[in-house]
């Protein structure tokens, strides 16, 4: 996730496996709930905002089960990252 995606489409299984990874352990508790999904989701959206434009389009592909779990100001983040010019 750290290089844009050539196709947004081609996000969707790293999306599918994300999810499925919070909601695995939201059934099994291997790791702490209330540690582990605001930690993973941080580093998503840590992510998400390298990407530029693109990261909108990837925020927007998030199941809502991830977005309940984002804050007001983190969401801005992401959308202000993408009106920041590329790094060369």
């Amino acid at each position: 996730c750290h290089k844009s995606p050539q196709n947004i489409m081609g996000i969707q299984p790293w999306i599918e496996y994300l999810n499925a990874m919070i909601l695995a352990n939201d059934q099994t508790h291997l790791f702490d709930p209330k540690i582990f999904t605001p930690w993973i989701i941080k580093q998503t959206l840590k992510n998400i905002s390298r990407m530029g434009y693109k990261g909108i389009a990837i925020y927007g592909a998030l199941p809502m089960s991830i977005k309940q779990h984002i804050a007001l100001k983190d969401t801005i983040k992401v959308y202000a990252s993408a009106l920041r010019p590329p790094k060369k």
